[in-house]
């Protein structure tokens, strides 16, 4: 059995959230991104949500296919982590969904 670790879950949260935003702002659905990075819709809704953790190979692909540099993912991942009062949610709607077609 897995013995859970906040520290960790956290990161995973941050780093998914980090997807999420920037797939939401490149106008790419889930189901397209899925695609590209050859994982399943659901696994990648595990992603953005902080369930699944991500390991660097597969960042490294979903970097890739959103043209952006591994770590952007972790930039002020230290502030989130530390923070006792920052949400998950303060990351993730950061930015608003303005149009995917």
């Amino acid at each position: 059995m897995v013995r859970k670790n906040d520290y960790l879950t956290k990161v995973d949260q941050y780093v998914g959230a980090k997807i999420y935003n920037l797939r939401l702002a490149q106008g790419y659905s889930r189901k397209q991104l899925s695609e590209l990075i050859n994982v399943s819709n659901q696994q990648l809704h595990k992603y953005e949500i902080g369930i699944n953790r991500i390991c660097l190979g597969r960042l490294m692909m979903i970097a890739r296919a959103l043209s952006e540099d591994v770590k952007y993912f972790y930039e002020g991942v230290g502030e989130y982590t530390n923070s006792k009062s920052l949400k998950v949610s303060d990351v993730k709607y950061k930015h608003q969904r303005l149009c995917i077609e």
